[in-house]
């Protein structure tokens, strides 16, 4: 990360706002249901994606204590990490408190953040599952990514493009791209939670929408405004 730390102020600025850590492991699975395969070109050396590492994950400081703080006032308001459409649902309710990624899930998605991925060919990852038998495995499965060293990968020739530069994917891994115009109803809600943290202005046009659709909208606003997305 010290590539981008050491990029301009915006740069910076953007790191701190909207990317809450780096995951060394490779993408592997989409968290909404019905969401997309996870399809990357053979360029793509690095994008952001809002699902958090279940190993191999570095997570940054600042974030961490959000959620963290985040965690207990929810935790003392009797609140669950339940999002509809979202297989961490599932988990919670089967594991319960054992699992800690439902919670992060939730608060990721009201946050609006995401997390920095690498993409190798084939299957090359900064950090593997060996997958053996046990908690989570009947029987063991074996790695689940080629780990990558010095020999197997020159780091010194990698590109680091800037942020606004790489693709971003929300948990169905739609593809997201901030400050945009939109042209389509559909493509406001890949946008609404990230719209809470860089507080853009949004000009909309409801000439002709029916009562029933702009009213949902103005909700949806309304949580925006608040910053009160549960």
């Amino acid at each position: 990360m010290r590539y981008y730390y050491a990029g301009g102020e915006e740069e910076r600025r953007r790191v701190r706002e909207g990317v809450f850590g780096v995951s060394l492991q490779r993408a592997r699975f989409v968290p909404g249901k019905h969401g997309n395969k996870i399809d990357l070109d053979n360029d793509t050396r690095l994008f952001l994606y809002q699902l958090v590492g279940t190993w191999g994950q570095l997570l940054f400081p600042k974030p961490w204590k959000e959620f963290r703080l985040w965690y207990d006032e929810h935790k003392a308001k009797g609140m669950k990490p339940i999002l509809d459409g979202m297989i961490s649902t599932g988990w919670y309710k089967k594991i319960g408190e054992k699992i800690w990624t439902p919670w992060f899930i939730k608060f990721i998605r009201s946050r609006g953040y995401y997390n920095i991925y690498t993409h190798f060919d084939n299957e090359g990852a900064l950090s593997v599952s060996h997958r053996d038998a046990g908690v989570n495995y009947g029987r063991s499965a074996g790695p689940d990514s080629h780990l990558l060293d010095e020999s197997s990968l020159d780091f010194n020739h990698l590109n680091f493009p800037p942020l606004n530069g790489l693709k971003w994917y929300d948990f169905c891994f739609k593809e997201v791209v901030p400050h945009r115009v939109l042209t389509k109803l559909h493509e406001l809600g890949h946008i609404l939670s990230s719209m809470q943290k860089e507080k853009p202005l949004l000009l909309l046009s409801i000439s002709k929408t029916p009562e029933a659709l702009t009213r949902n909208l103005l909700c949806h606003f309304e949580v925006l405004i608040s910053g009160t997305i549960y």
